[in-house]
């Protein structure tokens, strides 16, 4: 039993030794999201401004899937999180909805980056659907619904890369009626 309890620590110090938290990274705050209007004065860029404790302030803007009317505009949140499982908190900025039914939130993605103390995309990465984040397991899954269809995506890191490692389809229907 008491080398049971000694091999655990061990693995608990030597898991927690191994966290690469960036110090820099610890330190960033954002700006309130401003947004950007087209000429109907519809939202379609959101700006996201963020500032280092070396006082840079540097700028991100994602691209709305849609315009989206200004007075029906429900978006803009920046929720950190880590996505790449580092260690590092990253973000995801609220979109919008892909419906008006309050299915389907999209958001963008973005990776903190330890070597140049800044947030980048996720190269060849598409908009989340409905991220849910699974950090024991170091996967994400995104859920789209679609009628009384819902579609998943499974994500994990592998070799520096976010790779799609799963898709499936569930009948909602069957699911609630169970």
């Amino acid at each position: 039993m008491t080398r049971t309890i000694l091999s655990f620590l061990l693995l608990l110090l030597a898991a927690h030794a191994g966290a690469q938290t960036d110090p820099a990274r610890q330190q960033v705050t954002f700006m309130p999201v401003t947004t950007q209007c087209d000429e109907e004065g519809d939202i379609n860029r959101l700006f996201i401004v963020y500032t280092t404790p070396d006082g840079n302030q540097n700028a991100l803007t994602c691209e709305m899937p849609w315009p989206v009317p200004k007075d029906q505009f429900i978006g803009g949140e920046i929720e950190e999180v880590d996505l790449n499982f580092d260690g590092n908190l990253d973000f995801m900025v609220f979109l919008t909805y892909m419906n008006n039914t309050g299915h389907n939130p999209i958001y963008e993605p973005y990776i903190w980056d330890v070597d140049s103390h800044s947030f980048i995309s996720i190269p060849d990465c598409p908009a989340f659907i409905s991220p849910y984040v699974f950090p024991e397991e170091k996967r994400i899954v995104c859920r789209e619904i679609r009628d009384d269809m819902a579609e998943f995506y499974q994500y994990e890191w592998k070799d520096g890369k976010l790779v799609n490692t799963g898709q499936w389809q569930d009948n909602l229907n069957e699911l609630y009626n169970q």
